[in-house]
């Protein structure tokens, strides 16, 4: 009946929310290394990761900086981090995801339905946490506008999934709907 070929379609969105992070994990580890002629060289920022990491069990941020400052090495250690504590991830990278051409779906990622709908009816219930990384790298003014909504439906959604982007800098400061929509004073010790 309808439930069912709800439920399958749904099963459907969540397997392609599946795929696209643990792609997208993949793609990001570049950012976890630094390259040399003949050699690479991880540094660990386990402080970082940690404050990330509390934060993002105890609500919505924003990871923000300057460009090339680690935060896309740091969304993947975090994506890592939450994976293993059994915490469903979906990662999601702007600059690949969303300059995509969706238009014949629901939403930009392609889904049967809205990504808010489909994080609310995730495998067992279980509540997890969306990150975005490198929102800044969407230049198109009405993507933008989309890619925020998109967040923002969950964020208010009902899903109870947690939120967590990256910004340059910048971004967040000449971006007034960004700031509105992660209010607060930083996590102590980070700036």
């Amino acid at each position: 009946g309808p439930n069912a070929r709800h439920r399958l379609v749904e099963r459907d969105d969540v397997e392609l929310l599946r795929r696209l992070t643990k792609c997208n994990l993949e793609r990001l580890k570049e950012h976890t290394l630094l390259q040399f002629a003949k050699c690479e060289i991880h540094i660990s920022r386990t402080e970082e990761l940690a404050a990330m990491t509390a934060e993002a069990k105890r609500g919505h941020f924003l990871v923000t900086g300057d460009p090339g400052c680690g935060k896309s090495g740091l969304i993947h250690a975090l994506t890592e981090t939450l994976g293993k504590a059994g915490i469903p991830i979906v990662l999601l990278l702007a600059e690949e995801v969303y300059r995509r051409d969706w238009k014949g779906s629901e939403n930009m990622l392609g889904l049967n339905h809205a990504l808010d709908d489909v994080l609310a009816h995730w495998p067992d219930g279980a509540k997890g946490v969306l990150i975005t990384d490198a929102l800044d790298a969407v230049r198109d003014v009405d993507t933008q506008r989309s890619l925020r909504r998109l967040l923002q439906d969950v964020q208010r959604g009902a899903s109870g999934w947690t939120v967590v982007a990256s910004v340059r800098e910048f971004d967040l400061k000449y971006g007034r709907e960004l700031r509105e929509a992660f209010p607060g004073d930083g996590v102590v010790g980070h700036s």
